[in-house]
């Protein structure tokens, strides 16, 4: 006779594995289930409890496959990491890229870290940009990072995909990346941020690099989004946006002359 109990041993895993973090003083430990309700997913009580000992994954209701062995990111998308220290535009940058993609007809999931840790520590945003309906926000690997500072160097580094890309501001990260298996794209963010116009706009240097290397959105939907999001309240502030993009996304791209990055697919397949 087939366990009952069998469809639900991940879930139940993993929220054990929550309960010891938390035990273990790790932090803030969060476990999302997908799965069809009865009356989300058109189901009866009894349908549903059947449905429980199927080996068939259940439609999820935020699309894609669902069912407890499966990821709820889409079959192929992008997850970026923006992170440095706050003030640095991060979240305007992760918004910016955000625009370009709902402009492009992309899905899209914006997700700010924010807390404490913005004060002198590392602040950060994810952003997800899919051809399909994204089900969760959280990521656990990352396609691309953008580092702005050591300490989000030293955190998010390791959550790279081999063969992701890693976008460096060495005006502030003199240290080198302990990976081999990534792509690398060292600049002065900050410093080319300056000469543009404003060193605050660090963010959209970074920005432009990450869509020279990574042009899973149109340049144009860029320059269309920044004009939306700085031109809509502070006309004056968007020649000094797009010069400060158009700018990293040159210095990226005269890189890429001379040494061509490992990954050319615009969108990764899901890892786990």
């Amino acid at each position: 006779m087939d366990d009952p109990w069998g469809p639900w041993q991940e879930p139940m895993w993993r929220i054990r594995g929550a309960f010891k973090g938390q035990r273990a003083g790790g932090g803030l430990s969060m476990v999302e289930v997908l799965w069809t309700c009865p009356v989300g997913g058109g189901r009866t009580p009894v349908e549903a409890a059947e449905s429980l000992t199927t080996d068939e994954p259940v439609t999820n209701p935020l699309g894609g496959a669902g069912g407890p062995t499966q990821g709820a990111r889409p079959m192929s998308s992008h997850a970026t990491i923006i992170a440095g220290f706050g003030g640095q535009g991060l979240l305007f940058a992760g918004q910016v890229l955000a625009q370009a993609a709902n402009r492009d007809g992309l899905e899209v999931s914006w997700m700010p870290s924010y807390g404490p840790e913005m004060r002198g520590g590392t602040a950060s945003c994810t952003v997800i940009v899919a051809d399909t309906p994204i089900g969760s926000p959280i990521v656990d690997v990352s396609d691309a990072v953008i580092a702005l500072n050591p300490p989000s160097m030293a955190k998010f580094e390791p959550s790279l995909a081999p063969g992701g890309l890693l976008v460096l501001d060495t005006t502030l990260v003199e240290a080198e990346p302990r990976r081999t298996d990534i792509e690398v794209v060292a600049l002065p963010c900050t410093a080319i941020a300056r000469s543009a116009g404003n060193d605050r706009l660090v963010s959209v240097v970074a920005l432009g690099a990450l869509v020279a290397r990574r042009p899973f959105v149109e340049v144009a939907s860029v320059r269309a989004a920044l004009a939306d999001l700085t031109g809509a309240h502070h006309a004056d502030l968007l020649e000094a946006d797009l010069a400060a993009f158009e700018a990293g996304y040159g210095v990226a791209q005269g890189q890429l002359a001379t040494e061509p990055p490992l990954v050319s697919e615009p969108l990764s397949a899901t890892r786990g």
